[in-house]
């Protein structure tokens, strides 16, 4: 990592009486090297003792020097930046504290880049840079959503909400609204120091802009209690900004994470693993995303029987669906992704349109999709995730051809499937009928056709006849011979059921 004298001036001055003569102050500076009289590399910092100092002519610019033992400050006409040390102590236990400083801030940048081309890591990025910075770090877009945070932000109750832990508060809101410095205050391009509106001190920040273009669309802030900032700060607040931004810029804004929904999607995770053990843990994130635990949600999975995608391709996904799909929070969850959409909430489309925009989103990105029933409690998702998957499976054996399934249209072959996994198939099916298939085979006769259609005409008689074409008396003296041979109560209900479940087994198996 690159660092200016400046940054280097303010470490050494925790320890040392120093004064600088600043040609720039911004050259950026490898690390740093003991001077042994022969020629200069460029883009160094040397350490230098005073003697050594007097006997050169000149140096170049694009170096720095930190000089040992001179008092008190003198100008100096060379063209460098130079930082003097007053105290005459061993220059190698300068060179061993800066490369310290050096070591220190690569150590974070090394931490940083591992981050870098994840959406989901501008949080870590936050996180690992607030001991280098000293204070709560804040991603604020340009509609005042919180993208993210460091964990002290919440020390900071009048710019943290409990309630809307995504948002930033009401009263900031209006109060940088109706500020005109505010709009002219997004288009600066160097850190700069803005007003915290409820304590009066203030904030440093730096803006985000798309690549190029002069559009904002985010905000970096550091926040300590003092209100107090250095150079370094500065130095750092810029460099921490250009990598979150080559961040986003890398995965593209439409695979940003709606960050409304940022922990309502680890949420969401977490209830697909194993349901809450208190309602209190769903509270929270489901008032960010303006929510209710008891409004009705559906749950979508998608999966690409074709081909596996990465992560950020599976993110971008998800940004599309939550754009196309009103009120849906997406995540990727094992090899799906999969939607939760709260039904509940005017914004969200019936079905026949939900269903026609999930399907056009299908048919151009090749994936498949299971839909549940509605389900009537947030911390059942788990419930409705397992009819979405089983809709899958179940649809795609079924119906190939087609791009969705709703668990309600294959419920009885889940029914099915479900109750023969501990008893053979064969064994769940009413035996009466099976005796009328084997009659049949025998006699060839019809009767399992004619108690069939009998079922599927709703019992009516003369339905019944016209399907089979025959005429009525036939169709009475039919039915007459298959209860004498069975002895079936067609007007008791569980008979009916048995038989319903046990013909669509037969013609489903």
């Amino acid at each position: 990592m690159n660092l200016n004298i400046e940054v280097i001036s303010h470490e050494l001055q925790k320890n040392y009486t120093v004064s600088c003569s600043l040609k720039s102050g911004k050259t950026p500076l490898s690390s740093p090297m003991l001077y042994d009289g022969t020629a200069f590399r460029k883009k160094h910092v040397y350490i230098i003792e005073a003697a050594d100092l007097a006997l050169l002519e000149e140096s170049p610019a694009d170096i720095a020097l930190i000089v040992i033992g001179v008092s008190p400050f003198r100008s100096d006409s060379r063209l460098c930046d130079i930082l003097f040390i007053r105290e005459n102590i061993p220059f190698r236990l300068i060179f061993n504290q800066v490369t310290a400083i050096f070591d220190r801030l690569n150590a974070w940048e090394q931490e940083l880049l591992q981050y870098e081309g994840d959406y989901g890591s501008i949080r870590q990025m936050l996180a690992c840079s607030h001991d280098i910075l000293g204070g709560a770090l804040t991603l604020v877009d340009d509609s005042f959503n919180l993208l993210a945070y460091t964990s002290d932000l919440s020390q900071y109750p009048e710019y943290f909400d409990s309630n809307s832990p995504n948002r930033t508060p009401g009263h900031l809101i209006e109060a940088a609204l109706a500020d005109p410095d505010y709009r002219s205050s997004t288009r600066k391009r160097e850190v700069f120091l803005y007003p915290k509106y409820s304590c009066g001190s203030n904030a440093l920040c730096r803006n985000l802009f798309r690549d190029g273009e002069d559009v904002y669309y985010a905000r970096l802030i550091l926040m300590n209690a003092s209100g107090q900032y250095s150079v370094e700060h500065t130095f750092l607040l810029m460099f921490l900004g250009d990598m979150i931004h080559r961040t986003l810029s890398r995965v593209s804004l439409i695979s940003m994470v709606n960050f409304v929904y940022q922990n309502l999607i680890d949420l969401i995770c977490r209830i697909l693993k194993e349901p809450p053990r208190h309602v209190s843990e769903a509270l929270s994130a489901l008032q960010g995303a303006g929510w209710d635990i008891h409004d009705s949600y559906v749950v979508t999975a998608l999966s690409n029987p074709f081909e596996r995608h990465t992560v950020v391709q599976d993110r971008s996904f998800c940004s599309q669906l939550e754009i196309i799909l009103k009120e849906t929070c997406a995540v990727v969850y094992g090899d799906c992704i999969v939607l939760v959409t709260n039904i509940s909430r005017d914004k969200v489309p019936d079905r026949d349109d939900f269903d026609s925009r999930l399907t056009v989103f299908l048919r151009e990105n090749l994936f498949k999709a299971g839909i549940s029933n509605p389900i009537r409690d947030f911390s059942q998702l788990s419930v409705g995730y397992r009819e979405a998957m089983a809709a899958l499976e179940l649809g795609n054996a079924k119906d190939p051809s087609l791009w969705c399934y709703h668990f309600g249209r294959y419920l009885i072959n889940y029914i099915i499937q479900a109750s023969s996994r501990e008893i053979p198939f064969a064994e769940l099916i009413d035996d009466r009928l099976l005796f009328l298939k084997e009659y049949d085979r025998k006699n060839d006769s019809r009767l399992f056709e004619t108690l069939k259609t009998y079922i599927k005409c709703k019992y009516n008689v003369t339905r019944s006849a016209e399907a089979l074409f025959i005429h009525r008396t036939t169709f009475l003296s039919r039915m007459d011979r298959i209860y004498h041979l069975t002895q079936l109560d067609l007007d008791d209900w569980d008979t009916r059921l048995i038989l319903m479940l046990s013909i669509h087994a037969l013609e489903n198996g």
